[in-house]
């Protein structure tokens, strides 16, 4: 399911989101942040080609690669991450942080084909049970109506959700 063109300033904000996102995962693994340019292959970065683009991504071009996958215009590969990219925007918001923006999310929800099908139509992936209560504690405090659950299988169950 091939995503329709996105216009160049709304492909620049998911980019710069993706990045961010990116980022903020490499340094909890305790990496440095994404390298700006270069392009890495599976000669030179030492990993297999087969899993191409890696996870976390070893620089900006490898990043974009994967961001390409996720909005549908390159084969579909790991498109869990744009759950995951989603919540750690949401979990944002949770947290107060300045930097979410509600409008990003809703770009990122319309332009990743893998978030536009229901949670029956998408690839089962072997996970452990997710505790969507505690990951959603801090929204349900405030009264919010965001989940900050990443497994889109389980979202029917969330408790923000079920008083939907």
């Amino acid at each position: 399911m091939a995503s329709p063109k996105i216009p160049q300033r709304e492909f620049r904000v998911l980019q710069k989101s993706w990045f961010s996102y990116v980022d903020g995962e490499r340094e909890k693994e305790g990496m440095s942040r994404c390298l700006p340019g270069g392009r890495h292959t599976k000669t030179c970065c030492g990993k297999s080609g087969t899993s191409y683009p890696h996870w976390p991504p070893s620089c900006r071009s490898e990043a974009t690669d994967q961001l390409l996958c996720l909005l549908g215009r390159s084969y579909p590969h790991r498109s869990h991450l744009a759950d995951f990219w989603v919540s750690s925007l949401r979990e944002q918001a949770a947290d107060g942080r300045p930097d979410y923006d509600r409008r990003t999310v809703s770009l990122i929800e319309r332009s990743c084909p893998s978030l536009r099908q229901s949670p029956s139509e998408r690839p089962r992936q072997k996970r452990e049970r997710v505790d969507c209560e505690g990951l959603c504690e801090r929204v349900i405090r405030i009264n919010d109506s965001i989940c900050l659950c990443c497994c889109p299988v389980h979202r029917e169950e969330c408790p923000i959700h079920r008083c939907c």
